[in-house]
C-alpha cells in the first residue's frame, strides 16, 4: 500500500459536538499523517467545527442547515427511502451522499461512523472502495426494536469490515453476520489528550459529564448521591453538560433539598480542567458505546464508580482496583461506593494511580498502529 493512500470519512454532523464527531475527528487528524484525508459531512450547523480539523484535511458539507443557509431543498423534509429507520437522514440526504460517493476513486477506503451510513457506504461505494463501518453503540442497544436490528443485520453483512469498540461487541456482531465474510475487528477509541501527571485528588468534588438525556441517566446518580450529601456536606458533585433533562435535573435537586451539594454546571469547553479539580468520576449511564469520559478521567488519575450498563465500564474498570464497577440500578450499592470512595483517602488514592496506569494503554500512538495495520491488511 502507498503511503498515501485515500480515506474518506462519512460523519452525519462534522461541525457536531457529540462523542462520535470528536473520535473520529481526533482518528481523522492523526491518519492525515500518513494518508490522503477527506471528510463528507452530511449535514453542517456551524459556521466552524466544535473539533478543531487538520487543514490538510479535504472537507465536504453536503447539507448546509447554517442559520441564513439557502439550502431549500424540499427533500429535506421527506423522510430516507435509503434507511427509513433513520430519521436523521432525508430523501435529500440519501442523494447526496450516495453522489458524493460516487466520486470516491477506486482502491481507497471509506469510513463511516453510524449504521445507516455504514449500510450506504456498503451498498453505494464504487466497485474497488474498501467499505469499512465503525459501531460506536452496541449490539444489545441496536437490538432494541426490530427495525434497527434489521438495520445492524443488513449492515454488518453488507461491509468489508467492521470496527467496534470493544471485544464482546465484536464477538456478538460476529455471530449476527452469520456466513458473510465482513472482518470484524476491536479498537477502541483513543484518549483525546496527552497524559500528564495525574491529579492530587485534593478537592473534595466528584465530577460527572455528559448530553443530560434519558441514556446518560444523571437522575439515577442525583438519587445515588442524594443520602450522601446531608452526611457529608463538605464535598460536592459536579455534573457538566446540556440537554433536555435539564430542568427535570434541577427540579430533582430541589426535591432532594441538596441543591448546596449538587451542581449541573452546563457545558465546559475545558473538560482536562474540570476533571483535575475532582477525586472521583461518577457514570450511572443506561448504555455506552465506549465511554470516552471514563477514559478521559482515568488518564487524568481519577477513581471512578460507574454502572455495570452495556457495555464499557466493564471493559475500563477493574472493579476493585482502579474504581468501583456497580450492578447496573443497583442505587444502595452505587451509594455505598460513594461513601467508600469519599471517607478512604488512601484508597481513593491507590484507585486513581491504577487508572491513570492503565489509561496509557489507550494513547494515540498505540491506537493508530492498530488502525494502520488494519488498513494495510484491507489494501
Amino acid at each position: 500500500m502507498t503511503a498515501r493512500r485515500r480515506v474518506t470519512f462519512v460523519l452525519l454532523r462534522g461541525t457536531g459536538q457529540g462523542g462520535i464527531a470528536r473520535t473520529v475527528i481526533n482518528l481523522a487528524n492523526h491518519l492525515v499523517e500518513s494518508y490522503d484525508v477527506h471528510l463528507i459531512s452530511v449535514v453542517r450547523k456551524r459556521d466552524e467545527p466544535v473539533f478543531p480539523l487538520d487543514p490538510r484535511i479535504t472537507v465536504r458539507h453536503l447539507i448546509d442547515l447554517r442559520p441564513g443557509s439557502a439550502d431549500r431543498d424540499p427533500g429535506l423534509e421527506e423522510p430516507s427511502s435509503l434507511v427509513p429507520v433513520d430519521s436523521y437522514l432525508s430523501a435529500a440526504g440519501d442523494r447526496r451522499v450516495v453522489d458524493a460517493l460516487a466520486t470516491v476513486p477506486p482502491d481507497s477506503v471509506v469510513i463511516s461512523s453510524r449504521p445507516s451510513l455504514n449500510l450506504i457506504a456498503a451498498e453505494h461505494a464504487p466497485p474497488g472502495v474498501v467499505t469499512i463501518g465503525q459501531e460506536h453503540l452496541n449490539l444489545q442497544v441496536r437490538s432494541a426494536e426490530p427495525a434497527t436490528h434489521d438495520l445492524a443485520e443488513r449492515m454488518v453483512r453488507a461491509l468489508d469490515v467492521l470496527v467496534t469498540l470493544t471485544e464482546g461487541d465484536a464477538d456478538d456482531y460476529r455471530r449476527l453476520a452469520g456466513s458473510a465474510d465482513t472482518v470484524i475487528t476491536a479498537i477502541p477509541n483513543a484518549l483525546s489528550w496527552p497524559i500528564e501527571e495525574p491529579a492530587l485528588l485534593a478537592d473534595k468534588v466528584i465530577v460527572a459529564a455528559g448530553r443530560l438525556s434519558e441514556q446518560k441517566a444523571f437522575h439515577r446518580l442525583i438519587d445515588a448521591y442524594a443520602p450522601v450529601a446531608p452526611k457529608r456536606p463538605d464535598w460536592q458533585l459536579h455534573i457538566y453538560g446540556t440537554g433536555e433533562h435539564r430542568r427535570q435535573l434541577r427540579q430533582q435537586i430541589r426535591d432532594h433539598r441538596i441543591g448546596a451539594q449538587v451542581k449541573l454546571r452546563g457545558y465546559t469547553q475545558d473538560m482536562p480542567a474540570a476533571l483535575r479539580q475532582a477525586s472521583g468520576y461518577a457514570m450511572t449511564s443506561i448504555h455506552e458505546g465506549f465511554p470516552m469520559v471514563l477514559l478521559e478521567a482515568m488518564a487524568t488519575g481519577l477513581p471512578m464508580i460507574a454502572y455495570d450498563c452495556p457495555s464499557g465500564p466493564a471493559d475500563l474498570i477493574d472493579h476493585g482496583r482502579n474504581g468501583w464497577l456497580i450492578p447496573d440500578g443497583d442505587a444502595a450499592a452505587y451509594t455505598a461506593a460513594l461513601f467508600d470512595l469519599i471517607d478512604d483517602a488512601d484508597r481513593r488514592v491507590r484507585m486513581g494511580r491504577a487508572a491513570w496506569e492503565d489509561a496509557h494503554a489507550y494513547q494515540m500512538p498505540h491506537i493508530i498502529q492498530r488502525w494502520r495495520s488494519l488498513l494495510d491488511s484491507v489494501a
